[in-house]
């Protein structure tokens, strides 16, 4: 059977509510967008696994408009545990399969509280079953890693050396839970906003602080049994952000299929951030495995806003990510 997945970072960012609807810091168009991304993702995946949906107000909107006329499971990550509209963990996965079960873990590795906003939210990892109506069934991870900086009250960022190490913590984490959690028949794919740059750029343009996270972030995975999708499958560079720094012409449609970018994509430019930081990690096969999942596909997707969107002006995207798209094939192993 064909099952189509979507990791995509939301960009649905809100800080501290303020007295008469206010906000000490929102990104643009917020409601906005949270309408025009569940309009798009109406019918068009399995499992669309999200990240930055941080408020339950979003993610509602969203989700209705998932899912108007059809049943819709929802299965979202670590709960808020602060009055901060970025407390929880931003996890929410959208289901159209039977949802067997679901799982969370929260990073205990996180940034300083002085420097990251990062610090006061939950983030860690999202773990749904999908039932395949197979013997074996398929187990979606999504995650967020650390980002570091932002906070508005003090400090400086973190040196390019601090940032990767309490990634990798997580990343360390985010396999434990993986192999605490995951049923021996199912197939696991981890997918996530790593906020690693697959090819080696760091957090000041430090390629060799960057090359190393890289390296040691494929090294684990590959360690633990797992490929990235992109490099199994994808064409030319992949970048996955920043669309809120580059024109439109960077990421164009597919003419064949619009919903999807052209590749490969061009090259990133000096200066222009453009960075691979988006994943999709599929198990491999393992005797254990009831049912064999093949990768068929993984591209880049676009989520244009429509030409009359509110402020599309300032945010012409719905994200200032592209959208992770994997289509796979699940059978009953032999």
């Amino acid at each position: 059977m064909a099952v189509r997945v979507l990791f995509y970072n939301t960009f649905l960012l809100r800080v501290l509510p303020l007295p008469g609807g206010r906000w000490l810091h929102t990104k643009v168009a917020v409601e906005a967008r949270a309408a025009e991304i569940g309009a798009a993702l109406h019918q068009a995946y399995d499992v669309a696994a999200l990240a930055e949906v941080f408020r339950p107000e979003e993610r509602d909107v969203l989700v209705a408009a998932a899912g108007p006329d059809d049943a819709l499971e929802v299965a979202t990550g670590s709960a808020a545990s602060a009055p901060t509209a970025l407390s929880s963990s931003g996890l929410a996965t959208l289901v159209r399969h039977p949802l067997v079960r679901d799982a969370r873990h929260t990073f205990r590795s996180r940034g300083h509280r002085l420097r990251d906003v990062d610090a006061w939210s939950n983030k860690g990892v999202l773990m749904v079953e999908v039932d395949l109506g197979l013997p074996g069934n398929l187990e979606v991870y999504s995650t967020h890693l650390f980002y570091g900086g932002e906070l508005l009250a003090a400090g400086e960022r973190h040196t390019s050396a601090e940032l990767p190490r309490v990634r990798q913590a997580q990343v360390e984490e985010l396999l434990a839970f993986v192999d605490a959690t995951r049923a021996p028949g199912n197939v696991a794919l981890i997918v996530g906003d790593l906020n690693i740059d697959a090819y080696g750029k760091g957090p000041d343009g430090d390629v060799e602080e960057g090359g190393v996270a890289a390296a040691d972030l494929q090294q684990a995975m590959h360690d633990a049994g797992y490929d990235d999708t992109w490099t199994l499958a994808g064409d030319g560079p992949g970048w996955t952000c920043d669309l809120a720094v580059v024109p439109p012409e960077r990421f164009p449609a597919d003419p064949d299929e619009p919903d999807l970018c052209a590749e490969p994509a061009p090259d990133a430019e000096p200066g222009d951030h453009l960075v691979r930081i988006d994943y999709a990690f599929l198990q491999r096969p393992v005797p254990s495995h009831q049912v064999e999942v093949a990768l068929q596909r993984v591209r880049r997707r676009t989520f244009p806003r429509p030409a009359d969107a509110p402020e599309r002006d300032q945010i012409a995207t719905m994200s200032d990510h592209l959208g992770l798209h994997l289509e796979l094939e699940a059978t009953a192993r032999r």
